[in-house]
């Protein structure tokens, strides 16, 4: 575990930076509950203290990609290690295809994320993909009804906590809270769901209080839909999809592909634009 010193040294620096930026002051202030292990997963817990530098974890965290707070749910394990199974002329056939059918899938589902990402997995780079969650959550007016919900659910608490705060200490008050991760099925939109299938995002929020004209206090919540997923194939047998000109693809034949060193798995994530909660 970090010494006092070190522990104080971080809690200033991150305090002095969370005045600089929203979003920035949103993940820090994360780290500065981390060092002080409040709502942590063992997961978390076990990076704090092995030392300050793992316990930080900067670079994740300001990439958006979940934070030192709450990292995302593991991903399944896909297909294997990559490049682990020697490749065949029907693979190398199917990734031909495969990239034809890229090419040609936004006249078919009516966008060009899922053209993008099969695209990027056949480029064989594993390198993480940024996500445009503005454009999911437009995309899906279900992932963005589900994602009001969640503040719903939360919103009233959160204000209880900050006015308590704001009460105890007769200063204005900003706390940063999350909803956790939840999951999500993009079926409503053809393109999202060949893109990204399955999901998980995480909705983090500023809840602000300060005092109005009258001197009452005045709450205000401003939140961020963070999304991660992984892209990948499980290779498990009995999970296909129709594909529109090439008839039914299993799992297991594109995850083949990771497995043959033919493509390569990647993560992918981002985060929407600061919202202001109107609930």
């Amino acid at each position: 575990m970090c010494s006092e010193a070190a522990h104080t040294r971080a809690e200033a620096a991150l305090t002095y930076a969370a005045e600089v930026d929203f979003h920035v002051a949103n993940e820090l202030e994360r780290v500065k509950k981390a060092i002080h292990y409040s709502v942590l997963d063992d997961k978390t817990k076990a990076a704090v203290r092995d030392d300050v530098s793992g316990g930080l974890l900067m670079g994740q965290v300001l990439s958006g990609r979940g934070g030192a707070l709450l990292p995302p749910p593991e991903s399944d394990s896909g297909s294997g290690e990559h490049g682990s199974v020697e490749p065949t002329d029907e693979d190398r056939k199917r990734k031909n295809l495969m990239g034809f059918y890229a090419m040609w899938s936004p006249v078919e589902f009516g966008g060009t994320v899922a053209a993008r990402n099969m695209l990027h997995y056949l480029s064989n780079t594993g390198e993480p993909l940024n996500l445009e969650v503005d454009d999911m959550l437009d995309d899906m007016p279900d992932m963005q009804a589900d994602a009001d919900r969640n503040v719903a659910a939360n919103a009233d608490a959160w204000k209880a906590q900050a006015l308590a705060e704001y009460e105890r200490t007769g200063k204005p008050v900003k706390m940063v809270q999350q909803t956790g991760w939840q999951g999500f099925n993009a079926t409503s939109d053809p393109d999202w769901y060949h893109a990204v299938g399955a999901c998980h995002y995480n909705t983090v929020a500023q809840v602000e209080v300060v005092p109005g004209p009258d001197g009452e206090p005045q709450t205000k919540i401003k939140y961020q839909v963070h999304v991660a997923d992984r892209y990948n194939w499980d290779g498990s047998e009995g999970k296909s999809t129709e594909v529109p000109q090439l008839g039914v693809v299993t799992d297991k034949d594109m995850g083949k592909l990771h497995a043959a060193g033919l493509a390569k798995e990647f993560d992918m994530g981002g985060q929407s634009s600061v919202r202001t909660w109107e609930g």
